[in-house]
């Protein structure tokens, strides 16, 4: 007897409507700050913020003479620092799941590539923007009780959101840094480097006019500091606020691009 045929209407796969993605993001989005948060790294890198600013605001407003004369012109002086150790915290989100082998695992359980970058997005802008208001804080209460006066408190309160934006923006380069090398020795080597030796000394050599546009010496400007290394003498070398940011910022999206497109076509393990 002739097995009759069965006809199988095609059922087209249909994508997640909106609440759906908004619902993997977030759930995405917890799980990495869960894991962030768990790592002892975390910690010791808030204490290294903590402890060191305190000590690094106290002394500059204690010891630096005229030129920082009151806690509106000592507070600041560690969120440089901090950037770049956001950025070193925005390299860990993603190389510490290829260095504890669970990115292979992650995927299984959240298989968009794209829902996995955002959340790793998410994380490190809200790590950076928590360790630069750690930074807020303790450089203002260290440069406070140095007993200077406070000077413009509406200065520091106009440039907080500033520092805030720094540290934010420097740990999405970070993260665009370990989506793009993958590996967390170089990766943070490389940012610690350039960041706190590299930069300096390409200035030192470089027109002022191309060195003002290097990443972090940008980010400075966000603060409306001054860099020792460029020449500044020629008028309209400096760039402003809003230029610095959105320099620092530019930075940030390249390699957020470049770092999840390579991310998007290379194996996960």
């Amino acid at each position: 007897m002739p097995i009759p045929a069965v006809i199988v209407p095609l059922v087209e796969p249909q994508g997640k409507d909106g609440n759906e993605q908004f619902r993997a993001v977030t759930g995405a989005l917890h799980s990495e700050w869960i894991k962030v948060t768990s790592l002892r790294s975390s910690l010791v890198m808030v204490l290294i913020v903590g402890i060191a600013g305190l000590v690094v605001s106290w002394a500059a407003a204690s010891f630096s003479g005229e030129d920082v004369s009151s806690v509106e012109t000592a507070w600041f002086l560690w969120t440089p620092v901090v950037a770049v150790l956001a950025a070193v915290v925005g390299v860990q989100v993603f190389t510490s799941d290829l260095q504890h082998g669970v990115m292979s695992a992650m995927l299984v359980v959240q298989p968009s590539r794209q829902i996995v970058v955002l959340a790793k997005v998410g994380v490190a802008a809200i790590g950076g923007f928590l360790l630069g208001t750690l930074s807020v804080v303790v450089g203002i209460v260290g440069a406070a009780a140095s007993g200077v006066g406070w000077g413009d408190t509406s200065n520091i309160v106009g440039n907080i959101p500033w520092a805030l934006g720094y540290t934010t923006l420097s740990a999405l380069l970070g993260l665009g840094m370990g989506l793009l090398i993958r590996s967390g020795v170089i990766a943070i080597a490389g940012v610690l480097i350039w960041g706190l030796v590299i930069e300096g000394l390409l200035a030192l050599f470089l027109p002022a006019e191309i060195g003002r546009f290097l990443p972090f010496l940008a980010g400075d400007r966000m603060l409306a500091l001054e860099s020792d290394f460029l020449n500044t003498g020629t008028a309209g070398v400096l760039l402003t606020q809003y230029e610095g940011a959105l320099v620092l910022a530019g930075y940030a999206l390249l390699l957020l691009v470049v770092g999840a497109l390579t991310f998007h076509r290379r194996d996960a393990s």
